[in-house]
């Protein structure tokens, strides 16, 4: 039945800050121990221009360079991390969030808490390196690059779902040229400390809520994440040292190897060869991704 009137918007109230907060949800069918840490303020619609678009990319560097430094360090060995991440995001067209969160290797969330706390600290006390810089940039053009490329065979679900994003989003929905076309335009025009000062503008809000995820209740729950939180904010940290120009460390594999079995398997359309070094590999065409190579190892 179709409504007789149209209801007035409800009152979402106002953002506040909420000092440092200490929260622990638990769940018995939690699927990872989880801590993560949040800051809030008000969110200001603005129309889906170039400039506005242009606004919001230094932030998008900066959380880019950092998921590349979580990334590597969630990787070292006795890290007791699995993955890191940190993101900015608006909600319901009412608050941007600035998140950091990190996924626990097993239910050590202290050590969770530790590194997000304190790579949250050194990009927001020391910045970014122009190395880190470098490599994010090109990462996205690369991928604005691929995008133009695998145009044509996009799926219908995915540009389906982009249509009703940027509906309800108030965006624009631009084609890959155009998208590529505008970050030619902008991205030279970005410098590092841009993305320093948007990253710290974006983590200004009104206080923070530090929440550890487990599956069991923590005892004491304020006491014991303030704790934690303390004794990682208690540990200095300096600037990064990413290197600059570092070189692929695979430049020589060895000499090169050959085929020493080859059979066509007509029915479903592959390719297989066996290496030299036993290695099997399967090809198979197909015109789905135009532009495209999967592998599976």
């Amino acid at each position: 039945v179709p409504p007789t009137a149209q209801l007035p918007p409800p009152d979402l109230g106002r953002v506040k800050d909420i000092g440092l907060l200490f929260r622990n949800f638990s769940d018995n069918e939690v699927k990872s121990v989880d801590a993560d840490i949040v800051s809030v303020r008000p969110f200001t619609p603005k129309p889906d221009t170039k400039a506005e678009r242009a606004r919001r990319l230094p932030l998008a560097l900066a959380n880019s360079m950092l998921n590349r430094r979580l990334e590597i360090l969630a990787k070292k060995e006795g890290s007791g991390v699995l993955e890191c991440q940190a993101s900015a995001n608006e909600l319901i067209k009412f608050v941007e969030i600035a998140d950091i969160s990190a996924t626990a290797d097993g239910d050590d969330w202290g050590k969770a808490l530790a590194m997000a706390e304190q790579e949250l600290r050194r990009a927001l006390d020391h910045g970014f390196t122009p190395a880190e810089f470098d490599e994010v940039k090109a990462n996205l053009v690369r991928t604005y690059e691929e995008a133009v490329k695998t145009k044509a065979t996009r799926k219908s679900e995915s540009l389906a779902m982009g249509l009703v994003r940027s509906l309800n989003g108030g965006q624009v929905f631009t084609s890959p040229e155009t998208n590529l076309e505008w970050l030619k335009e902008t991205l030279p025009g970005v410098m590092v400390a841009a993305c320093h000062h948007a990253f710290k503008e974006a983590w200004s809000g009104g206080g923070r809520a530090v929440t550890v995820t487990t599956k069991q209740p923590l005892a004491n729950v304020e006491a014991a994440i303030r704790q934690a939180y303390e004794a990682a904010q208690a540990v200095p940290v300096e600037a990064s040292k990413t290197e600059a120009g570092l070189v692929f460390a695979y430049q020589d594999v060895g000499p090169a190897g050959t085929v020493v079995e080859r059979k066509e398997v007509t029915d479903l359309g592959i390719t297989q060869w066996v290496l030299s070094n036993h290695v099997r590999v399967n090809f198979k065409p197909t015109d789905f991704e135009k532009n495209s190579i999967r592998v599976l190892a």
